[in-house]
């Protein structure tokens, strides 16, 4: 395992933090990726023993499994066995508005463009400005860490990068989502 090995005590300590800020460290990582490597491989060695069983009793095998199966819809699964029904009855998977970089999948809610013919304050001021940290990523590699790789720099850098949106004055005025059609939901905004 990565840094297990590693003969710098205070590397292989900073190696074992859990969580830093609120991603995980390298020992969070870890344990989350032992976690599914410990369930997948559970399942891989049931589909195994059935192959096996299949095998042994003349089952052709691409019968009873094809190579391509049909989606499995949410109609087709079955009932939650903890979830109020209120809100494990809709079709919508939640979604979510992160401004943070890069961002992928469908992101549910946007910010409205100022003059949208649906935003209510079109025509009065909407100047809350997206920004970006400028110090990149590697800030949040522990700086003991970022000496180790002086010479390449590049190293300490990923994609992460903490990113807003942020009005400075009241004269920046409002700021306007635009939310999916839901069925039921709870809308909740985070700021700081």
């Amino acid at each position: 395992r990565y840094g297990e090995d590693e003969p710098n005590e205070e590397r292989r300590k900073s190696l074992g933090v859990v969580f830093r800020n609120w991603h995980p460290g390298p020992l969070g990582f870890q344990i989350i990726s032992d976690a599914f490597a410990y369930v997948y491989t559970g399942f891989l060695l049931q589909a195994l023993d059935r192959i096996e069983e299949a095998t042994r009793a003349g089952s052709p095998l691409l019968d009873k499994w094809p190579s391509e199966y049909a989606p499995v819809l949410a109609s087709a699964l079955p009932a939650p066995v903890v979830c109020d029904p209120q809100y494990c009855t809709v079709e919508a998977a939640p979604g979510c508005l992160n401004l943070e970089e890069p961002t992928y999948g469908w992101h549910g809610a946007s910010i409205a463009d100022p003059d949208d013919d649906l935003n209510p304050y079109r025509g009065q001021p909407q100047k809350w400005t997206k920004w970006r940290d400028a110090r990149g990523s590697s800030d949040k590699i522990p700086k003991f860490e970022r000496v180790f790789y002086r010479a390449e720099p590049d190293k300490c850098d990923h994609l992460d990068h903490c990113a807003g949106i942020e009005g400075s004055s009241a004269e920046d005025g409002w700021i306007v989502f635009k939310l999916p059609v839901m069925d039921v939901g709870l809308v909740v905004v985070c700021g700081c």
